[in-house]
């Protein structure tokens, strides 16, 4: 889509019709009826250039009132300057917007786009197709707080307060619960070495990684040693970020060692995991100086920090591929680096908010939580 066409817009009103945890139990797919899927009214302003983009079918289960909530604004229309950064909202080619629960952690899996919605009454995982960009699924996930998701090789896998939830992808209900001590971590699900990890607490303390066998539907836990922020899995390993000691851990799937892999480093907070390198970003004060490092690239292979990279704000979310490596922030809401050269080589206004990134079916999805906003666009 080119500067100054109006981008589409959808407006994220919901059906009642949720999927409810409470009637998927006992947890087990046979027993389970087919699940009901809370569905969005998308409202989808014209734009000729963008008729060839599909329009979502009618859905005989929407309400005429659920139907009168959705709401679209006109576009505005974009102000070039060669001077200052762009915004989003002239980049995007869709923008879902109204997604109650304060959209977040976009991520791909199953050929679908999937968001968390933490902040409602009821935590909320989204399904969304990447093709017509509609809502098609809500699953409302047990207790009150979720903050991380992930995909193993035939599941989604959702946190919850007492632990993480299995659900199949292909009915979107929830099949199975695995229950050990959570705690208050943030985007903290990753697969890899034929287990889930998660991170867990010892009486309260953010300290534990949790190992989840899929099959069995059990969990183990490796002693971290340090206060932990996220997690990721690449290079045969899990990495865990230690804000407060200033490490990034790394532990051994094989043996269970946790070693301190890379350390000195200013509060460490997000990792990514590249194609030959981690991303990490930096927790800084509020005022962030234009040079003052907030994202760290480190070698994989010895821990050597290969890159201190500033962006201009106090990250929120890190997302590494071969091409670019994409840094949302609620102050500049989006800097894109460039790998070959380790510099910020384009950045993108938006709404102040929390926010979170990936890249997925050819586009950039961003969240501006706050905003309760999605953004889609071309890398």
């Amino acid at each position: 889509q080119g500067r100054g066409i109006a981008p589409m817009r959808f407006a994220g009103a919901l059906a009642d019709d949720r999927i409810d945890p409470e009637q998927e139990r006992p947890m087990s797919p046979a027993a389970a009826p087919p699940p009901s899927t809370r569905l969005p009214v998308m409202s989808l302003i014209a734009v000729s250039v963008l008729a060839a983009c599909a329009t979502p079918s009618a859905d005989p289960s929407l309400s005429a009132a659920s139907a009168s909530q959705a709401t679209a604004t006109p576009a505005p229309s974009p102000t070039a300057s060669a001077s200052a950064p762009a915004s989003v909202e002239d980049r995007a080619e869709a923008i879902f917007e109204d997604i109650a629960g304060e959209p977040d952690w976009p991520l791909e899996g199953f050929g679908s786009l999937w968001l968390l919605a933490p902040d409602s009454e009821e935590p909320s995982l989204l399904r969304v197709d990447p093709a017509t960009n509609e809502i098609v699924a809500s699953i409302v996930l047990p207790g009150s707080v979720c903050q991380g998701f992930t995909m193993s090789d035939d599941a989604v896998w959702a946190c919850t307060t007492t632990g993480v939830v299995r659900i199949d992808p292909e009915t979107n209900a929830i099949t199975h619960e695995v229950a050990f001590e959570a705690g208050p971590a943030f985007g903290s699900l990753a697969f890899g070495s034929d287990s889930v990890w998660a991170l867990g607490a010892d009486g309260g303390a953010l300290n534990q990684l949790v190992r989840i066998d899929p099959v069995a539907m059990t969990s183990t836990t490796i002693a971290l040693g340090h206060g932990s922020s996220t997690l990721a899995y690449g290079f045969d390993a899990v990495w865990v970020t230690a804000l407060q000691d200033g490490t990034v851990l790394r532990v051994d799937p094989a043996t269970d060692e946790v070693t301190a892999f890379a350390t000195g480093l200013p509060r460490p907070q997000v990792l990514s995991v590249g194609p030959d390198s981690l991303w990490v970003t930096l927790q800084r004060a509020e005022d962030v100086a234009p040079d003052e490092p907030t994202v760290v690239r480190i070698d994989p292979n010895d821990g050597a920090v290969v890159a201190e990279i500033p962006t201009g704000a106090t990250p929120f979310h890190i997302w590494a591929d071969t091409d670019a490596v994409w840094v949302c922030s609620r102050d500049l809401f989006l800097a894109r680096i460039d790998p070959a050269t380790n510099e910020v080589v384009e950045t993108l206004t938006g709404p102040p908010s929390t926010c979170a990134v990936t890249v997925a079916f050819d586009s950039v999805w961003a969240t501006a939580g706050n905003a309760l906003k999605v953004y889609r666009f071309a890398p």
